[in-house]
């Protein structure tokens, strides 16, 4: 199924199951930014350590969120899928 936008006189065809979520780029920007914060501000120890004690179950529970499971599908399909 696709979705038609008006953008300022053009049209966009955007695929409903390629449809991102604004939000979770956003989650995902600002994870990026603590990851190089935590490799840059070396001279601030607290920081750092603040910053890697969340910032990898970040990413963690953010694929989870966006990870959808075909039942249909045995594992290790998904799997080459998504490497292949």
């Amino acid at each position: 199924m696709k979705l038609f936008f008006t953008n300022t006189s053009t049209k966009k065809i955007i695929d409903t199951h390629v449809m991102r979520e604004k939000r979770i780029d956003v989650l995902k920007g600002v994870g990026m930014v603590l990851v190089v914060m935590g490799h840059i501000c070396t001279s601030l120890p607290d920081t750092v350590n603040w910053i890697n004690s969340f910032h990898m179950p970040f990413f963690f529970i953010i694929s989870g969120y966006l990870f959808k499971y075909d039942s249909n599908k045995s594992f290790l399909s998904h799997i080459k899928n998504c490497f292949f």
